[in-house]
């Protein structure tokens, strides 16, 4: 497997591959993926050995679009995520909650996953030191139309923290 760098995207639907394979199959990929990976995510390298539960598959490439499509497991790169991580990973879906907030930082957006980790007034703290600066000026529907367009943010310095409305307690 190629080396995955977390940066915000839209990707395509883990339900959707979910529902194609069924429940039966995804439960059972989901315990060999987090055996083999020994429950750790591949995002931001936290390790979750007496809380699997918060750990999930994440479809990279390879699944196909067509509802009717064979899925071809060979063909399919799949990690595992923690639940902080792979809200990144669909932004489309972050942006609704509203459970992030645009930012440029010479942080890695792992860094600012663990620093979030910390609680907010760490990232409270990383504002306030210039490690962080927030982009009030990010238009949101234009940001997710680019990310439709490209496979990932290309623009590295955009990246998201995790704020107030991201549920910390379902993902630590």
């Amino acid at each position: 497997m190629k080396d995955f760098i977390l940066k915000p995207r839209i990707s395509p639907s883990d339900n959707e591959f979910k529902k194609k394979i069924g429940e039966k199959d995804w439960v059972w990929l989901r315990k060999q993926l987090r055996l083999k990976h020994k429950f750790t995510c591949f995002g931001c390298g936290l390790e979750l050995p007496d809380k699997p539960h918060l750990l999930d598959p994440h479809v990279v490439s390879g699944a196909p679009e067509d509802v009717n499509s064979v899925v071809d497991m060979n063909n399919i790169e799949i990690i595992l995520l923690c639940r902080a991580c792979h809200i990144t990973q669909h932004m489309d879906v972050a942006v609704k909650q509203k459970s992030v907030d645009f930012v440029n930082s010479c942080l890695s957006q792992r860094e600012l996953i663990t620093n979030g980790r910390m609680g907010y007034t760490q990232i409270e703290n990383l504002i306030q030191n210039n490690s962080i600066i927030e982009l009030d000026d990010v238009n949101t529907s234009e940001y997710l139309e680019e990310l439709k367009k490209i496979s990932f943010v290309k623009i590295s310095k955009i990246k998201v923290v995790l704020n107030k409305e991201f549920d910390w307690n379902d993902a630590k």
